[in-house]
Parts: C-alpha cells; sequence; structure tokens
C-alpha cells in the first residue's frame, strides 16, 4: 500500500471534493482566501505554506489561472525534491511550469486516478 502525504493548492476559488481517498492517504487543502493582505498576516501565509510542503510528499496544483504565489509554491516544491502534479488544460503553460512540473494532467479525477489515491 502506498502512502502519500499530498499538499493540494486551490487557487483560485473551490473545488468540490466527494473523493474517497484510498490507502489512507492525507490530503492536506488549503483555500485561497480572499482577505487583504497586511504586515501581520503575509509572511505567517508564506511560513505556513512552506511547512506545509516541507511536510508532504506531493504537492498538487489545480492551475486554473496563472498566480505568483503559485508559481512560487511549485519552485520552492521542486527545489526541495517534491513531486509536483499541475491539473491544467491549458495547452499553452509556461516553459517554467513545464519544467517543474512532474506530471501534467487535465482534471483533478486523472490525478487521482495516476496517483492511485
Amino acid at each position: 500500500t502506498i502512502q502519500y502525504r499530498i499538499f493540494f493548492i486551490v487557487y483560485p476559488g473551490k473545488i468540490n471534493l466527494d473523493l474517497t481517498i484510498r490507502n489512507e492517504s492525507i490530503i492536506k487543502k488549503r483555500q485561497n482566501n480572499q482577505n487583504k493582505l497586511t504586515d501581520e498576516n503575509y509572511k505567517k501565509i508564506v511560513e505556513d505554506d512552506k511547512a506545509l510542503i516541507d511536510s508532504c510528499d506531493i504537492l498538487l496544483v489545480n492551475h486554473i489561472k496563472p498566480s505568483v504565489g503559485t508559481s512560487m509554491e511549485i519552485l520552492y516544491a521542486w527545489e526541495k525534491n517534491k513531486k509536483v502534479f499541475l491539473i491544467s488544460n491549458n495547452n499553452e503553460l509556461s516553459p517554467w511550469l513545464l519544467y517543474h512540473s512532474h506530471e501534467i494532467v487535465p482534471s483533478l479525477e486523472d490525478a487521482i486516478t495516476y496517483l492511485n489515491i
């Protein structure tokens, strides 16, 4: 039985997950919150995201539209030797996203099938 620790980035907006996770996989799901950044919270947001990436095996990214923060999280994960899976049906992805993604799939269902979770 394979067990993954997965950090699932959902940006922007929300995705409804109605899944049964097999093999006791753990998905940590972060919803983008549209609160205004302040001097008090921006460091905590980045530090919390880095801690989640450090604790995961796989970074699963729902790439609906370009995001500087999400791109930085992808690079951070890749530099930490984490597997990066990108969910996107965009045929014109940045060369940087292509280079730093181990696998690109068109849907969450395809990612789940590919990862066998």
